[in-house]
C-alpha cells in the first residue's frame, strides 16, 4: 500500500470510529474525492479486517458508517485497531526482537527496529511497561555470530532472482579454493543457520544443490536467463536432513557420548534421521543417518575425549589420524 493510500485509510478509520461514525458525504470531504473512491476505501479497511458497520438510526436519510468501539484503541492523534495483544504475544514480539541478532548494524535491522516500535503503538495499557522489562529477560548472545554487512547489499537482488526465478552470476571468496571464483547459479532459497546467513543453489553446471555464504559473495549479477525450480527439493527438508550445511556427503555414524556429556546430546535434536540408547553407566550411544561425514566429525572432535566414534571405520581413522597429528602440535 502506497503512502498515500494508507493516510487515507487511517485518516477514514479516524473518522468511522467516532461515536457517531461518519456519513459518505464527510468522508468525501476530508478525502476530497468522489463518492466511488469513499466507497472503494470502505471496501480496503474492511478488507485488512477493520470491522465497519451501517447504521441508520440517527436522524436524517443519509446512511453512516461506523467502527465498533470496541475495536479500536485511541491514540493522541489518530484511532488504531486494538488487535488484543496478551502479554504472551508481547512475550512474542520480545523473543522474535532479540532472535534478529544476526541482523545487528545492518539495514534490515534497522528497519526491524523500527517496526517493533511502531507495534508498541498498538499496546493495550500496562502491557508497554511490561515489554521494558521484558528486555531484561530475554536476551541473545552475540558470540559467534557472522558479520553479514557486506551480505545485506546483495541480498535484495538475490531475493528478486528467487522470487522470479532469473540465474545469478557470482564472484564468490571459496574458502575451499583458496581463491575467488566466478560462477552461475540458480538460487532457491536463502535461511539463517548458527549465526550466518546462506543460500541455498542449484548448479546449473553440475545439476545439483550446494550452500553459499551470503557474506562471501564479492559480486551479484541477475541475468535474464530462467530456471525451474527442481521439483525433487525440499529446502526444509534438506535443512532438516543435514548435520551442518555441507549437502551431498551422506554419512551413518555411531558415536559412544560419556555420561558426562550425554545430556547436553540428549537435550537436542542433531538431525531427523537419529537414534540414541542409553548404556548402563550413563553413557549413550547415537546413530546418525544424515549428511555432511566432515561436519560429524568436526562435531565429534569438538566434544574431546568424552567421544568416540565407532563406526563407519574408515572416518575413525581420520579422527585418530587428526588426534595424533593435534598432539603432535602440543
Amino acid at each position: 500500500m502506497r503512502g498515500k493510500n494508507l493516510v487515507k485509510l487511517l485518516r477514514t478509520v479516524d473518522l468511522l470510529s467516532r461515536p457517531r461514525g461518519a456519513s459518505v458525504k464527510e468522508i468525501q470531504d476530508l478525502l476530497s474525492c468522489d463518492r466511488s473512491t469513499v466507497y472503494r476505501v470502505l471496501d480496503l479497511v474492511q478488507e485488512i479486517g477493520v470491522p465497519v458497520y451501517p447504521d441508520k438510526s440517527f436522524l436524517g436519510t443519509e446512511k453512516r458508517w461506523y467502527v465498533d468501539e470496541a475495536f479500536t484503541k485511541k491514540l493522541p492523534n489518530i484511532t488504531l485497531p486494538d488487535v488484543g495483544f496478551s502479554l504472551a504475544d508481547v512475550m512474542a514480539l520480545c523473543i522474535a526482537s532479540k532472535s534478529a541478532g544476526i541482523w545487528k548494524g545492518t539495514g534490515t535491522g534497522d528497519n526491524l527496529e523500527r517496526v517493533l516500535l511502531k507495534l508498541r503503538a498498538f499496546l493495550p495499557e500496562g502491557l508497554d511497561g511490561k515489554l521494558e522489562a521484558l528486555d531484561a529477560v530475554f536476551l541473545q548472545a552475540e558470540h559467534a555470530l557472522k558479520d553479514i554487512s557486506g551480505a545485506e547489499k546483495h541480498l535484495e537482488k538475490l531475493t528478486e532472482a528467487i522470487l522470479a526465478r532469473n540465474c545469478c552470476r557470482i564472484a564468490y571468496n571459496s574458502f575451499s579454493k583458496g581463491e575467488e571464483l566466478t560462477f552461475e547459479i540458480q538460487p532457491l532459497y536463502c535461511f539463517e543457520r548458527d549465526g550466518g546467513l546462506y543460500a541455498f543453489y542449484k548448479s546449473p553446471r553440475h545439476g545439483t544443490v550446494w550452500t553459499l555464504a551470503l557474506e562471501r559473495i564479492q559480486a551479484l549479477e541477475v541475468l535474464e536467463e530462467r530456471f525451474e525450480w527442481p521439483e525433487d527439493f525440499d529446502p526444509e527438508e534438506t535443512l532438516d536432513e543435514a548435520f551442518g550445511l555441507i549437502l551431498g556427503d551422506p554419512v551413518d555414524a555411531l558415536v559412544r557420548v560419556s555420561a558426562r556429556q550425554a545430556p547436553y546430546v540428549k537435550g537436542r535434536r542433531w538431525c531427523k534421521d537419529q537414534e540414541i540408547t542409553e548404556l548402563e553407566d550413563g553413557a549413550i550411544t547415537i546413530r546418525l543417518h544424515t549428511s555432511g561425514r566432515w561436519d560429524v566429525k568436526r562435531w565429534v572432535l569438538s566434544m574431546g575425549a568424552e567421544a568416540e566414534l565407532l563406526e563407519p571405520e574408515d572416518l575413525r581413522e581420520e579422527i585418530r589420524a587428526e588426534l595424533l597429528s593435534a598432539a603432535g602440535a602440543y
